[in-house]
């Protein structure tokens, strides 16, 4: 038996080939989001980010607007940036610009530690006139993981689906090395947020999993949020991690092998200097991660928490 796992493909800005990639997206029922927030994270220059930022606003403009008619049957997401930053503002004109062109289908809200960012939000969206489907918050923070009832109970109107971004959350912990879905501690926080979810039958959109080569972990993953009491949708990297959305069959019984994990570090050390080695070495000019020799994505949030770590070790 086969369950529908609705997949949030991330992508950074459009390319040359983006129409048919965007196209085998939503032919996987696929939303093809773009990421305004922590692809673009600051970790070097604050003026250097915002010029990065607002080409990437003109590039995904021009986009819609060039390939209106060719898109139009594809759904389009969008994480936008945090609501106390200047970049959320410019975010909010953008939507209202290519509102014009497409209707966003998802938002995506980062960092949500309070009903109130929901609500406001929502009524910044409307001062626009901006047209989307669904709102979604994201847990990833301290706060936000204290505060999830409130936020689900203070905005249940405002949306249905929640999502975790575990990047953040670890960070925002002072936690390294970083729990990812091969550590025990993950999944105590995934039933955090479920348990709070199933209370008002809400869904989980889970955080992205960063070995975009590993088909059986993510399988895995997918088997163990399938198990759980709440639907859910899963943020995707590549494109074959979409595919296994799509084509996931829950026979799959074998779960993880948490002796492997994160949890079992020997040389913390030497992990955070590989850590920031490998960012050095693998990081995109123009984007805040890193994608190494073996498609381990490395994020810009391990990236400084290793430093902090070495710095107080």
């Amino acid at each position: 038996m086969s369950k529908q796992i609705i997949a949030y493909h991330f992508v950074s800005e459009p390319l040359n080939n983006s129409i048919k990639l965007f196209k085998k997206i939503s032919s996987l029922n696929g939303i093809v989001c773009f990421d305004f927030e922590d692809s673009l994270m600051n970790i070097n220059s604050n003026s250097f980010l915002k010029t990065l930022k607002n080409q990437r606003r003109a590039k995904v403009s021009k986009f819609f607007k060039s390939n209106k008619e060719k898109i139009s049957e594809i759904k389009f997401g969008i994480r936008i940036n945090e609501t106390t930053t200047k970049d959320y503002n410019d975010d909010l004109t953008f939507i209202d610009t290519v509102n014009k062109s497409i209707k966003f289908h998802s938002i995506f809200l980062p960092k949500i530690k309070n009903s109130d960012t929901i609500n406001y939000t929502e009524e910044q969206l409307a001062k626009y006139n901006v047209s989307y489907k669904e709102l979604i918050p994201i847990i990833e923070s301290k706060e936000g993981m204290d505060n999830i009832g409130e936020i689900i109970s203070g905005a249940k109107n405002k949306f249905n689906k929640l999502a975790f971004g575990h990047c953040d959350y670890n960070l925002d912990n002072s936690l390294f090395p970083f729990h990812h879905q091969n550590s025990k501690i993950y999944w105590q926080w995934v039933n955090t947020i479920c348990k709070a979810l199933k209370k008002e039958n809400k869904m989980l959109i889970n955080s992205p999993f960063l070995f975009l080569d590993d088909d059986e972990m993510f399988n895995k993953i997918l088997n163990r949020l399938i198990n759980k009491d709440v639907s859910f949708g899963q943020i995707t990297m590549c494109l074959r991690q979409t595919e296994l959305c799509k084509n996931f069959n829950n026979n799959f019984m074998h779960d993880f092998d948490f002796k492997n994990g994160y949890d079992n570090i020997e040389d913390i050390k030497e992990y955070a200097r590989e850590i920031i080695s490998n960012f050095k070495k693998h990081k995109f000019t123009d984007k805040s991660f890193a994608v190494d020799y073996e498609r381990v994505l490395i994020s810009p949030h391990e990236y400084l928490a290793a430093i902090k770590y070495l710095g107080r070790n």
